[in-house]
């Protein structure tokens, strides 16, 4: 199915393979969800990631980018960085679970981000930023040096005051999000020039898993057969 779009999804800090494999298994037949292979460079920046994610984007085709979290700020730099290069964008910009961009984006992870192991994790958990189980997890030891360095990209984060994109873009918010509230959505509506919305569903911040049929069915592409009444889409709330 070369004719499908894609839709780039970049995933949060420390990654998830099940944010992936839930859109994809949404998406089925309607679109290729990837996501890209983004490097971890020792003392590279966010900008650094934001470009790796803009040399990998398709430069022909439909695409849209979606990103959580951090990947929401690295997706909304990799747009910027394909228009400054004159590279084609995506049709539309998808920032999930992520306050706009700002001068206080990495405060609150400067004080915990060089913790010990139990203490770094009992921060993140208190903070919503990781899945409550993820402590007392007897794997974590693979995990958390990803997670590290990913949180010291948010903490050097110094996006430029005025910075935005020229294409549509879409906020969405989990009702119980402690990391990126709703309140905060609206600041995104400065960094387009082009269409704005914003959408609350429920959930704290990973909604993008728990309630992925919202965010995926949001994007109107050509559906499949109805899914049983258990998997429809949640009713996402549109906040003017």
């Amino acid at each position: 199915m070369t004719d499908l779009p894609t839709v780039l999804l970049v995933p949060p800090a420390g990654g998830s393979a099940l944010l992936r494999r839930r859109w994809a298994g949404d998406l089925a037949g309607r679109a290729r969800v990837e996501t890209p292979h983004l490097p971890r460079i020792p003392g590279g920046t966010l900008l650094d990631t934001a470009r790796s994610l803009a040399a990998a984007a398709p430069r022909v085709g439909r695409w849209t980018l979606a990103g959580h979290s951090l990947g929401a700020l690295v997706a909304f730099e990799a747009v910027r960085t394909l228009e400054a290069a004159g590279d084609p964008p995506p049709e539309r910009l998808l920032v999930l679970g992520s306050s706009p961009p700002s001068a206080a984006t990495g405060r609150t992870f400067a004080p915990v981000v060089d913790l010990g192991d139990d203490d770094f994790l009992a921060a993140l958990a208190e903070l919503g930023a990781v899945d409550a189980a993820l402590p007392a997890n007897p794997m974590r030891r693979l995990f958390l040096p990803g997670l590290r360095a990913d949180l010291r990209l948010l903490v050097g984060y110094a996006p430029a005051p005025a910075a935005a994109v020229s294409v549509p873009l879409t906020a969405w918010h989990g009702t119980r999000d402690r990391l990126a509230p709703p309140a905060s959505g609206g600041g995104w509506s400065a960094r387009t020039s082009a269409a704005f919305g914003l959408r609350v569903v429920e959930g704290g911040h990973f909604f993008p898993v728990e309630q992925s049929t919202a965010v995926t069915g949001s994007l109107g592409l050509p559906l499949r057969a109805a899914a049983p009444p258990e998997e429809r889409p949640t009713r996402p709330v549109l906040v003017e």
